[in-house]
């Protein structure tokens, strides 16, 4: 089994360093699994990829805005532009799960139909699960994967709502938040904390009869700029009317995000806050990871399901039943261990 999995991981990181779409599938899938045998292997996969070294020129841009500001045609269409000037491009499109089903509609990949069947570009949606702010835990190991793949642009669309925007702001080295034509009066409601994350501003659907209010929503987003400080001394936020629909100014978008990855300064910062993002990651797994071990004790188990209750009705606190777990825990693993050395005697 264990040979069997080790030819795989091998075939596997071949095709990603091919861009090989079955197997940068497969490696997603793998990551995002919560099975314990595929996150192992998820693990090693990772592993083996981190021991190959990568160029780091892949661009992570984060595309957010409010939901029906056109983000998914946005990348659909841009996406399509950045192919033609020879760019190979992945898209990870954040989708909401259903807090019934936990199902996700994963409609993003529907929505990017023609850039989705494009040969150097690759569309996958990811759901959101139940992490705070849509960004999974594997989301930065998703992207990881799609480093060493080589993709010269990889975007990540947020859900554009709650904390994506921030989630996504600490897996991406650029941030572009997309604004429509109409949204002049309710810039004055944006939290500051988003508007003075973002790298580019958009307004979308500048085409036909939306390019006067498009203008205004332009001089209303630049007057609420002035009174923001910037995020990185060495960049001016940028303001840029487009359209998916006409690829209005697509060059001088393309243009803008050169300029921005030009910026050693930047990119440094950009990158020690990913690395600080990944640390408090791993603590995370580590954390998860040791519960599953406790717990996998059926007589922890029964015990961790009881504390439960009992700190529901009050009649312990969080911290005492920590401690009472881990002594069940210690207990029957020694119990264990004594029962299994009386067999071998």
């Amino acid at each position: 089994m264990l040979n069997f999995v080790k030819m795989n991981l091998e075939q596997i990181v071949e095709g990603i360093i091919s861009k090989n779409r079955r197997c940068l599938s497969r490696a997603i899938t793998l990551v995002e699994s919560t099975n314990i045998a595929h996150r192992q292997i998820a693990a090693e996969l990772l592993h083996t990829l981190s021991q190959l070294t990568k160029d780091n020129s892949s661009r992570r841009i984060g595309i957010t805005g409010p939901p029906g500001v056109g983000k998914s045609s946005f990348i659909e269409s841009f996406g399509l532009f950045l192919l033609q000037q020879n760019y190979s491009v992945a898209v990870v499109a954040i989708d909401p799960s259903s807090k019934v089903s936990h199902g996700s509609i994963l409609g993003d990949k529907i929505r990017m139909n023609t850039l989705s069947v494009h040969p150097q570009a690759l569309v996958r949606p990811v759901p959101s699960g139940s992490m705070l702010g849509g960004v999974s835990m594997n989301t930065s190991q998703i992207l990881t994967v799609l480093e060493y793949a080589g993709f010269d642009f990889i975007l990540v669309e947020t859900l554009g709502v709650g904390q994506s925007e921030t989630m996504v702001y600490d897996v991406t080295d650029m941030f572009v938040h997309l604004y429509n034509p109409l949204s002049g009066d309710e810039i004055q409601g944006i939290k500051r904390g988003i508007m003075e994350l973002s790298d580019l501003f958009l307004i979308t659907k500048c085409d036909g009869n939306f390019i006067h209010e498009a203008l205004l929503t332009e001089n209303k987003l630049r007057n609420a700029l002035s009174f923001l400080r910037p995020t990185y001394e060495e960049w001016k936020t940028e303001i840029i009317r487009t359209s998916s629909l006409e690829s209005i100014n697509f060059e001088h978008i393309l243009k803008t995000i050169n300029s921005f990855f030009s910026k050693n300064a930047i990119l440094i910062r950009s990158r020690e806050r990913r690395e600080k993002q990944l640390e408090l990651q791993s603590a995370e797994r580590i954390k998860n990871t040791l519960m599953e071990i406790i717990i996998s004790d059926e007589c922890t188990r029964k015990k961790y399901e009881k504390l439960l209750r009992d700190i529901q009705y009050g009649n312990i606190t969080e911290i005492e039943a920590g401690r009472e777990l881990l002594k069940s825990f210690t207990e029957n693993a020694n119990l264990s261990k004594d029962m299994l050395q009386n067999e071998k005697a």
